[in-house]
């Protein structure tokens, strides 16, 4: 979570910033096999402790390089369809490398 502003994570908090943290690790430890067959999309109800907020899924995947974009986005809902987002991920390559995606890439989710 190296791209995640601090006041993004401060609002954040608790045993929610601890599911989204297992969640990335968890990822970050699959295989380019196993990153390929996530659905594109998935809710993550189960990991997730206070109902005003929803941990999402995101594969992407590449066919012209075989390359995976792995996202998770977590979203807390303050008021009104106002609240924070935070997200952060992984590119998956064909060789088996794994990295982390940069910045940029993690806009289109927050």
């Amino acid at each position: 979570m190296k791209f995640l502003p601090q006041i993004w994570i401060g609002k954040l908090a608790g045993s929610d910033l601890d599911s989204f943290r297992r969640e990335l690790e968890r990822l970050s430890n699959l295989s380019v096999s196993e990153a390929m067959e996530l659905p594109e999309y998935q809710e993550l109800k189960e990991t997730l402790v206070e109902k005003n907020r929803s941990l999402s899924l995101y594969a992407v995947p590449n066919p012209d390089d075989g390359t995976v974009k792995v996202v998770l986005q977590n979203y807390r809902h303050k008021f009104l369809g106002i609240g924070y987002m935070i997200a952060d991920g992984f590119l998956f390559e064909s060789d088996g490398k794994v990295s982390q995606l940069p910045e940029e890439e993690l806009w289109e989710y927050m």
